[in-house]
């Protein structure tokens, strides 16, 4: 896969001076990946099947190359002018990715079981060259090695119950991140994290068919333990654990023509480990970035309704979105001139309200689509 970027970014910081970067930059970036496939399923008999499947991937040699000029001025004043190149050489391991299920009939329930294995890893080479106009040259080398491991299973039981179905079930995920930094010249400290997680959760279910419309009902309960580790340290003060509860609720019915459906659903968003993480990694000579270990999970309340009437298609929303996570700068110097960038949670509920209507009628062998929405959030 070939990626190339070109873009352009103003960065402006007010400390006790007021600083500017214009910044051009061109990205390209070659990548290709080689994936197998073997499976295979078994039917034992009318009621019990089963089947698994194994796919290894590897990325062959990708590789990419950034150039960035950087005109830098501090109150209107030029500072300096930077040209950097970076070059990145990742070598990755091979990724291997095992998925095994059982899905049969035990009496009147039904046994649904997946399980799944996941392993990868990636070293990465970087070689960071900033030619300065009117300052020192430098040139940055680091590598960033990271391993990734992940063990999860989930049960599903199906069962009769009144005029309705009744599913209950359990989930649990285990994961396991080696995180790396190492910066030879140390304009960075060399840091060594390892991150691992738990989340154990069971749910409920019961949907039931009426002459006048569907209902459908459930709960699920999930445990999240976080553990973070430094230099093979545990970190107490970033190491947590979650406790939540997500109900959800849908109706459908038809009105004539008109088929309709209204739900509401809780559930979460978790950051990712790159968002957790808190090695430090080198930007620029202005600017540096890592993880917040602190980070919350986002959590959404959303209602929504949907109406279809032929090939007329509308959809309505309004969410209240809690923990929001952002990407956010602060300053490192009093004059403004260093910059930590990082991610932290907004700490105000964000309400957003959307509408998307879509027609697409047939004519003849076409079937076009045109459709039209608009979105807006309380963010401020």
């Amino acid at each position: 896969m070939k990626y190339i970027q070109d873009y352009t970014v103003i960065l402006k910081k007010r400390g006790t001076q007021e600083w500017t970067h214009n910044m051009n930059s061109f990205n390209d970036n070659l990548s290709k990946i080689l994936e197998g496939n073997i499976r295979f399923n078994y039917q034992i008999n009318d009621k019990h099947t089963l089947g698994m499947k194994y796919q290894p991937n590897k990325q062959l040699s990708p590789d990419g190359s950034r150039e960035t000029y950087t005109h830098v001025t501090t109150d209107n004043q030029l500072y300096d002018e930077i040209y950097s190149t970076a070059n990145n050489y990742t070598n990755d391991d091979w990724g291997h990715e095992i998925n095994a299920y059982y899905n049969g009939i035990v009496g009147t329930a039904n046994i649904d079981f997946n399980i799944d294995y996941f392993q990868n890893g990636s070293r990465e080479y970087s070689n960071v060259k900033e030619l300065s106009e009117k300052y020192e040259n430098r040139n940055v080398h680091s590598i960033g090695d990271v391993k990734n491991r992940l063990v999860a299973g989930k049960l599903i039981v199906s069962l009769p119950l009144g005029k309705g179905t009744l599913a209950v079930g359990s989930e649990v995920t285990y994961t396991h991140r080696n995180d790396d930094y190492l910066n030879e010249e140390n304009y960075v400290p060399t840091s060594y994290s390892k991150l691992e997680e738990i989340n154990a959760a069971g749910f409920a279910e019961y949907s039931q068919n009426f002459p006048w419309g569907d209902w459908s009902v459930g709960v699920r309960y999930e445990q999240d333990k976080f553990g973070h580790f430094e230099n093979n340290q545990h970190i107490d003060e970033q190491s947590r654990t979650f406790d939540n509860v997500f109900p959800h609720l849908s109706f459908s019915t038809k009105w004539g023509n008109i088929q309709t459906q209204l739900s509401y659903t809780a559930k979460t968003v978790r950051p990712s480990y790159q968002q957790l993480s808190n090695n430090v990694s080198y930007s620029d000579r202005f600017t540096q970035q890592k993880g917040t270990p602190t980070l919350r999970p986002t959590i959404i309340h959303d209602l929504s309704l949907a109406a279809v009437w032929k090939w007329l298609q509308l959809s309505l929303s309004y969410s209240q979105t809690k923990n929001w996570i952002l990407y956010w700068g602060e300053l490192t110097e009093e004059d403004g001139s260093q910059t930590m960038l990082s991610y932290r949670n907004w700490n105000k509920s964000i309400p957003t309200f959307s509408a998307f209507l879509s027609v697409s009628p047939k004519i003849g062998c076409w079937s076009p689509m045109i459709g039209i929405g608009v979105k807006n959030n309380g963010l401020q």
